[in-house]
């Protein structure tokens, strides 16, 4: 597991690399490494599934710019000179890699669900959807968050509580989650939920009282012809 950890206001993107020799994958995550500096993104070594999958060319069957409709995407590695989309010669040059990675990095950041809202983690109470990517928990601390995120919705003060941490780091982590997609905050539909049983109570309860009037109203006017 990397010791390295998410900078704050970066959005995580991770990589794969399949089908490339050992030294040669070694070289690209090498070089991604040495590129976070320069990258618009913070990218991380991941095996699948990842964000961008880094294929030895004639790994995929044909050359795809997004792969399965969702976020993931695919650079092709190979050792012809091309000018193919998605495309980058082997040995790699830094510039071109760069570009590649801001790029596809964009396109998968346009396609995670927009954020509307900036949270006020004190106000809520949150649990994950699904298990993080090895990067959003590369270090121990985070992975015990994630861990205690994964049972009941828990509040901020809670999550610090029981993980021994403090408010900072909490606070990013859950910024880092919110991102990626992945926490699940229920009280949000608190509201709308408590508002339809009552919108609905008014409507069963309306005619039931309109029809309690009309037998009322029955009621006198029949004693009144007896």
């Amino acid at each position: 597991m990397s010791n390295e950890t998410p900078q704050i206001g970066r959005a995580v993107m991770t990589f794969s690399v399949e089908g490339l020799a050992a030294r040669e994958e070694l070289l690209v995550k090498s070089f991604v490494r040495l590129l976070k500096h320069r990258t618009i993104h913070d990218w991380f070594y991941q095996a699948q599934p990842a964000d961008l999958r880094m294929v030895a060319d004639g790994v995929l069957s044909k050359n795809l710019a997004v792969l399965s409709g969702e976020q993931q995407q695919a650079l092709v590695l190979g050792a012809t000179p091309s000018q193919r989309p998605n495309y980058l010669c082997l040995p790699l040059r830094a510039d071109e890699l760069l570009a590649e990675l801001n790029r596809l990095g964009g396109l998968i950041a346009a396609a995670r669900p927009a954020l509307t809202d900036t949270p006020d983690w004190s106000r809520e109470t949150i649990r994950l959807l699904r298990w993080p990517p090895a990067a959003l928990v590369a270090t121990p601390q985070r992975m015990r968050l994630a861990t205690l995120l994964t049972g009941k919705p828990l509040t901020l003060a809670q999550l610090q509580l029981r993980s021994g941490q403090s408010l900072v780091p909490c606070t990013q982590f859950l910024d880092d989650l919110h991102r990626a997609g992945l926490l699940d905050r229920p009280q949000q539909n608190v509201g709308k939920a408590a508002v339809v049983p009552v919108a609905t109570a008014k409507l069963a309860i309306a005619p039931l009282g309109l029809l309690a009037r009309i037998r009322s109203r029955l009621g006198i006017l029949n004693s009144g012809k007896s």
